[in-house]
């Protein structure tokens, strides 16, 4: 990792950084981090496009927040639809923390985020209406949602992930209050669910 494009991040945030990055790659169990340790003495960590396989959705998140000059940051965000590095950074906190929520079991269906959502207006695909960015509330799951959505509808065009959810939904529509989760009543008009 070229130390460069960290240029703003303090010497102990991007020592540990990397410590969180050897620790994953060390943990890993994968064939292809094992054969490099077989094969390889130098240099001691695999390549980056290895590394990064087996990262945490964690330290991905951070890694991509801390970057300050790497060029690519800006791309990175563009190819997922998202014209803010920032928007994108805090995208991928966010999904980080719901992700450990639901890891750990927590309850997730009424819940305030601590990582609140900003809501993107440039968006290269629809998304929300500016109207509905207004009312929405991002720390509440239906704006985590709506993002995931959007995020998964770039990386895999076709998915079930709306169909998923809105079965899930109806199975437990007695257990589940849509408000509490923070949905709007025209929630399934919104830009990014119409599809």
């Amino acid at each position: 990792m070229d130390k460069s494009w960290f240029s703003r991040t303090s010497e102990d945030s991007f020592s540990s950084l990397i410590d969180d990055v050897t620790d994953d790659v060390e943990r890993s169990n994968e064939d292809f981090i094992k054969h490099y340790k077989t094969k390889y003495d130098t240099p001691e960590m695999p390549p980056t496009w290895m590394s990064l396989e087996v990262v945490s959705f964690g330290t991905l998140s951070r890694m991509y927040k801390m970057l300050d000059k790497c060029p690519e940051k800006k791309q990175i965000a563009l190819a997922f639809g998202v014209g803010n590095e920032d928007v994108f950074a805090n995208w991928l906190h966010a999904f980080s923390n719901l992700r450990n929520c639901c890891a750990h079991h927590s309850r997730i269906w009424n819940r305030r985020f601590v990582v609140h959502l900003k809501l993107a207006y440039n968006t290269s695909r629809p998304f929300l209406t500016t109207g509905s960015t207004r009312t929405i509330k991002p720390n509440k799951l239906f704006a985590l949602l709506s993002a995931i959505k959007y995020v998964v509808d770039i990386l895999s065009p076709g998915n079930s992930f709306k169909y998923n959810l809105m079965d899930l939904l109806n199975d437990h529509h007695r257990l589940l209050k849509l408000k509490e989760m923070g949905f709007p009543s025209d929630w399934q008009n919104l830009p990014v669910w119409k599809k």
